[in-house]
């Protein structure tokens, strides 16, 4: 079998990245895998020669093998066709358990290569959302790479993140625990994914197509056939109304009274957030006031509580937070 064709799909979460996901593996010759969070969180760094050794990619098997779609789609009974549970940690380990040495392109490419043997596809799209925040070490390391990344306006994006523990509570959202459900950090991890968001526009440049929600939700068909076009896939020619959704905020759903106020404070660099803010309503000085001490008792309590037993995860919320993944 010849190199199959290896393209990302990444973006902000609760933006419609698994969906779009379903929706191109209903093409034939399409194999959709993830999240498997190689060049992200679950990235193994080579040595200095660049290279993995034979334990560097054993710790790349063994991260790997945690991952199961079941889990990143947050339902059991809608998982991605092509790759049943169970079956991509041992590709995995076929696929890199004979190599003496390779880089990490080399290591991601051979994963690849797995899953399309398995699925006998010639085409192989990963979907890790958060590879959006680590897009400078994707460039580097797949320099001719085609990714669709998705976006979302801030008042959708901050109320399907406040409506996260309705569905299965993430890791993040239970060491967070009170901050989850805090405007204030919504906007935080909003304005990171926007950063990174124009980050990946600058060093991607023509090889990402970049998706609106809100597009998605209007027309789904004539926005996932953009996304096909882009990778050089036909148009779908499945009825998508019927394939699942996991966005937890629906358009007629309130935005958050405070969000105007953080949005200000905390994301007013961020391009194209203008544009939403305008039509929020202001925060009143009562909930103002609210909204900024419910903040800082819950922040004492997650420092002292958390931050001490969390050195690795913290500095990834870093990345949230903070800079956005820049490397």
């Amino acid at each position: 079998m010849t190199r199959p064709a290896v393209h990302l799909l990444f973006g902000m979460p609760r933006s419609g990245t698994t969906f779009l996901a379903r929706a191109l593996e209903t093409l034939p010759g399409v194999a959709v895998f993830g999240e498997s969070d190689f060049f992200g969180r679950s990235y193994v760094r080579p040595g200095d020669d660049g290279l993995y050794d034979r334990r560097a990619l054993a710790a790349v098997v063994a991260k790997q093998s945690t991952k199961e779609w079941s889990d990143t789609t947050g339902d059991r009974h809608h998982p991605l066709a092509r790759i049943p549970g169970g079956t991509y940690p041992q590709l995995v380990a076929d696929a890199l358990g004979e190599l003496a040495h390779a880089t990490p392109r080399a290591a991601f490419d051979a994963i690849a290569a797995a899953v399309a043997r398995h699925t006998r596809c010639a085409t192989v799209i990963e979907k890790t959302p958060g590879h959006l925040l680590f897009v400078d070490r994707v460039a580097t390391a797949l320099p001719d790479v085609r990714c669709v990344a998705s976006w979302r306006e801030p008042s959708g994006f901050v109320r399907s993140f406040l409506g996260l523990d309705q569905r299965a509570p993430k890791a993040m959202v239970r060491m967070l625990g009170r901050l989850s459900r805090h405007t204030a950090v919504g906007v935080l991890m909003w304005r990171s994914y926007m950063r990174a968001l124009q980050r990946a526009r600058t060093c991607l440049g023509s090889r990402l197509m970049v998706l609106d929600y809100e597009q998605l939700r209007v027309d789904p068909t004539r926005t996932v056939a953009r996304a096909a076009a882009h990778f050089d896939l036909p148009e779908p020619t499945t009825d998508l109304g019927g394939l699942p959704r996991n966005a937890t905020a629906q358009p007629g759903d309130a935005a958050p009274t405070d969000l105007k106020l953080w949005l200000r404070l905390l994301a007013n660099d961020v391009e194209r957030g203008a544009v939403a803010r305008a039509a929020l309503p202001p925060t009143s000085p009562a909930r103002a006031l609210r909204s900024v001490t419910t903040v800082i008792p819950a922040s004492v309590l997650f420092a002292a509580r958390v931050l001490p037993q969390v050195e690795g995860p913290l500095a990834y919320l870093r990345g949230y937070l903070g800079r956005g993944g820049a490397q």
